[in-house]
């Protein structure tokens, strides 16, 4: 097919330009018919390749990209990657005590100096339970949290933490702005209470103490003294000083409740 048509065109271009004339003759109608065949040609070779590449690319794209069932296989862990069994002893706690649930067993030695420092502790001297809270409020942070009856929700409490300065009776002494809250609860109710904890506190095994009293205003001939104490123990408490602060007192102190850590407390 290819030889018979190249021989079409090669007589038709022969023809076309070895024929003398004034003017040149306009092409044949066999030329025009063996460059469209030619073309033709060329367009169904090329089809089919590209059909060919498509295809082969179809199927490598559905070989590579189709989902594959992946039979799961069993692992096998060695048996110094497996998790320790541990024997935890624990002590059958007695109604009313302070044992934990999960505890290891004490060796006899540790018995024995466990049983001793009990019968040490029996005849140690220690502080009295009046002694230890008036230690937390004298040397403590200076820092506590104060309960009062809410103004603006009736019949609610409410807690501030606020600064404060024994005196040398023990009362605490604080400098209120008028624009705190807890001030205004004051106002309308004296009756608070104030929360104090030892320095360092972070659980139930440290102390804390909590004195319920009334607030009163310090008297106008005291406000000097008063303030002097209160800086000595906030000496950056410069705002103290501001015209909008004022000076209260707890008097009429009619609880104490102290709590030294676990097993031992008081009131």
């Amino acid at each position: 097919f290819f030889s018979s048509l190249t021989h079409i065109m090669y007589s038709q271009c022969a023809d076309y330009y070895t024929v003398p004339s004034a003017a040149p003759p306009a092409p044949s109608h066999g030329l025009w018919v063996g460059i469209g065949c030619l073309a033709a040609a060329a367009a169904l070779f090329c089809g089919i390749s590209l059909t060919a590449t498509a295809d082969a690319t179809t199927n490598n794209f559905v070989q590579v990209f189709a989902p594959r069932t992946v039979q799961p296989r069993a692992m096998t862990v060695p048996q110094t990657q497996r998790p320790l069994q541990r024997e935890v002893t624990t002590v059958a706690a007695a109604p009313k005590d302070h044992s934990v649930k999960g505890m290891p067993k004490m060796s006899e030695e540790e018995m024995k100096l466990a049983q001793a420092l009990q019968e040490h502790q029996k005849e140690a001297a220690r502080l009295s339970h009046a002694e230890d809270a008036r230690n937390m409020m004298q040397y403590g942070t200076g820092y506590g949290v104060i309960s009062t009856n809410s103004e603006s929700d009736d019949g609610y409490p409410s807690g501030s933490i606020v600064g404060y300065a024994p005196d040398d009776k023990g009362r605490p002494v604080f400098s209120f702005s008028t624009m705190s809250s807890h001030t205004q609860d004051i106002q309308k109710d004296p009756r608070v209470s104030l929360t104090v904890t030892v320095e360092g506190f972070k659980g139930a095994a440290d102390g804390r103490v909590s004195l319920t009293g009334d607030l009163v205003r310090v008297p106008k001939e005291e406000k000097e003294a008063v303030a002097a104490m209160y800086l000595k123990k906030h000496p950056d408490a410069f705002w103290v000083q501001f015209g909008d602060f004022s000076w209260w007192r707890m008097e009429n102190i009619k609880t104490i409740r102290y709590i030294g850590g676990v097993a031992r407390g008081g009131g």
